[in-house]
């Protein structure tokens, strides 16, 4: 097994929760992976309350993938032809 050194902002040694002990290559890797999907969700709710969707109903949101996947559907068609 190899070691790894490298450096890293005394903020986001905090904000990952690292500690003095030695962590592994797979515990950065979850640490990292959970952390940018939390700011992808964040993004993701601000962008619904900005654009108006975050209180949506599920049957809502249902009809608004429906419709989506309609629009890609007829623009494919028109591609392809």
């Amino acid at each position: 097994m190899k070691t790894l050194s490298i450096n890293i902002s005394e903020n986001d040694f905090k904000s990952y929760g690292f500690g003095e002990e030695p962590v592994s290559f797979k515990e950065i890797e979850k640490k990292i992976r959970s952390a940018f999907i939390k700011q992808t969700l964040k993004k993701c709710r601000e962008e619904a309350q900005k654009e108006g969707l975050s209180n949506l109903s599920p049957e809502e949101i249902n009809d608004e993938i429906e419709e989506a996947r309609r629009e890609m559907r007829e623009q494919n068609a028109t591609d392809n032809s």
